[in-house]
Order: structure tokens, then sequence, then C-alpha cells
């Protein structure tokens, strides 16, 4: 079957989905799966669909188009990295992107792109590409297609700083620090 490339977020064009699609219909040689997990309030995964089979692609797709709540680590754990391919908008632009810290936290590697807080949330513990750029997006999924070493690497990165920044544990200190600070000033 190959690898598993998993998408976690809304369907929407913000969130960058054609430009996964479109990067993915330039992967000729390489054997993956898409694990298309997201929902639309507006239908938009029709144009998705219409995008994957005019792109030749749809059989690559494996989609689940509901919302999963906590059922969702079970999904991210089948993928052997997720894609993050959010755009800036002009009414928008990405934040934190939680869904990278989670997937992080279950030891897969994110590329993200380098829209809004992407790069400084993934870090270390994945690849960033410029983006709505499907051909830079294209390099760096066949880049960990083909290579399992930089792949395992970058999980055990990811997970590592999830537990450094982003942990429970983490987050209480920073908060108790913020209050701290403030009491002090």
């Amino acid at each position: 079957m190959g690898l598993v490339i998993g998408y976690f977020s809304r369907i929407e064009k913000a969130k960058g989905i054609f430009t996964l699609i479109d990067a993915l219909a330039m992967i000729k040689d390489e054997n993956f799966k898409l694990l298309l997990v997201g929902w639309s309030d507006n239908h938009f995964e029709d144009f998705v669909f219409k995008r994957a089979e005019e792109n030749g692609i749809f059989d690559k797709i494996v989609f689940i188009t509901e919302r999963l709540g906590q059922k969702i680590v079970d999904y991210i754990n089948c993928a052997d990295f997720v894609v993050v391919p959010s755009i800036t908008t002009s009414i928008w632009k990405e934040q934190f992107g939680r869904i990278n810290s989670e997937v992080m936290a279950c030891g897969v590697p994110v590329i993200g792109s380098s829209s809004g807080g992407i790069p400084e949330v993934v870090g270390d513990g994945g690849l960033i590409f410029r983006e709505n750029d499907p051909d830079d997006l294209k390099n760096k999924i066949v880049m960990l297609l083909r290579d399992k070493k930089l792949l395992s690497k970058l999980g055990k990165l990811a997970y590592k700083r999830v537990q450094d920044n982003y942990s429970v544990e983490k987050s209480a200190e920073k908060t108790l620090n913020l209050y701290r600070f403030l009491i002090n000033h």
C-alpha cells in the first residue's frame, strides 16, 4: 500500500486542500494513500472530490468527511506523516493550528505551510513548504516518501518538541510563570 499521508482539518479553500491535491497529482512514481479526514459546513468537499477526479488521484484518497471528536487520534496514528497546507487570505492566517501539536504528540511528523504560526509550532518536528506552492509541497512529500530514516527522525523530534513545549506540564508551567510575572509588575 505504501505510506499514508494524513490531512485532518476543515475542508475549505483557506486550509490549502487544493494545494495538497495538486501536489499529490504531480507525484507519479510513488506508492501512497491520502487519508483525508475533514468536514465542511457548505459541501466544499464536492469541489475537492471533483479536483481529485480531474487530477487522476481520486482512487488514492480515503475520504472521511465527518467530525470524529476524540476518535481522530486513531486516524492520526494511521498516518506516516500529516500535511497542514493552510494558506493566508485577506481575512485569515493560520494561528497555532492545534492539529500540528496533536499530530506531533502522536510521534507523527508534519509537513506544514509557511502560513502564520505553523513554522513556529512545527519547528524541527517536520518540514515547512512555501504556502500555496504545490511544487514545493510535492518535493517535501516525495522527500518523506523516499527517506524512511528522515521520516523516523522527524517523528521522534516531533514527539520531543511537543513534550518540551506544548505538554500539559509545560503549558501549566508557562501559565504559572505568566501569573508570577503579572503579580510582580
